[in-house]
């Protein structure tokens, strides 16, 4: 297993490095356009969907929604991102009083799903493209998202093993604790430090970076979270097999669901991009 994740990790990072500093943004929006697509699959089964006719129809609603999202989100862009932020909040509430427990996919839990799926995607594709879109300072800054959250959930893996004693959420997802969370932080602060330093902000900027980037991290928590959540509650142990050793594409990019959106709203308001 160890073996299946490294080799992966091994091909993925320098693919995804290279997405994000060599292609246009279009060409970069059809990558993410592609790997949405994925992802709706895997939630599809999260929704509790069995049959392929089904599920290929829901991946159809993702993709034909995209583009309204899209208009959408550049009429209102404010309406969007803060949509999806309360929408996270709503979700740490829910993670707070979840018992965890598989639950019988009906009509309502089904509807339910689905209409959140579209709630925890779409804004994050949203959110990717519109960083990506603002040049090479764009590119920089997501390639710093996704150094950021990784960095956080190598700090939490690490601080976990070392001092994890408090569980977070014990009844969603029993390996993660406090101190793992501690962790994920200072991870955070010592990329951001860097950072600071690669983008050269100076005076009230680097205490604005600072905090976002550490609610950022903070959010993919929450992210991660909600993505174990699902799978609890349909008895699954990852969201598909698409990367070996890794599991599904939402296994992977669960965190950045959440941090996207905040991510860029952060940046959005900071003046950062546009």
């Amino acid at each position: 297993m160890l073996k299946q994740r490294l080799l992966t990790a091994f091909i993925l990072i320098p693919l995804v490095i290279w997405g994000i500093l060599g292609l246009s943004t279009h060409y970069m929006s059809l990558a993410l356009t592609a790997i949405l697509a994925v992802a709706a699959w895997e939630w599809s089964a999260l929704m509790g969907l069995k049959d392929t006719f089904s599920r290929m129809a829901y991946v159809l609603v993702q993709g034909t929604l995209l583009p309204f999202a899209m208009q959408f989100f550049e009429a209102m862009p404010f309406v969007v991102l803060g949509g999806a932020l309360i929408w996270w909040f709503g979700a740490m509430v829910w993670l707070g009083t979840s018992d965890g427990e598989a639950v019988a996919a009906g009509t309502g839990e089904v509807i339910l799903q689905g209409l959140v799926g579209i709630v925890v995607l779409q804004p994050m594709w949203i959110a990717l493209v519109t960083v990506h879109a603002n040049g090479v300072l764009g590119a920089q800054l997501l390639l710093y998202l996704l150094i950021i959250v990784s960095g956080a959930d190598s700090g939490a893996y690490m601080f976990g093993r070392l001092w994890g004693k408090n569980r977070l959420a014990p009844k969603i997802s029993p390996g993660k604790t406090w101190e793992g969370a501690y962790g994920a932080i200072f991870a955070t602060l010592l990329f951001s430090a860097a950072g600071v330093w690669w983008f050269g902000l100076k005076g009230t900027m680097i205490v604005g970076f600072v905090l976002l980037s550490v609610a950022t991290v903070m959010f993919s928590i929450v992210g991660d979270l909600w993505e174990s959540l699902l799978k609890r509650r349909r008895d699954l142990k990852d969201s598909g097999s698409i990367l070996p050793g890794h599991g599904g594409i939402l296994d992977r990019i669960d965190s950045l669901t959440a941090a996207a959106p905040v991510f860029c709203l952060g940046m959005m308001l900071q003046g950062f991009i546009e």
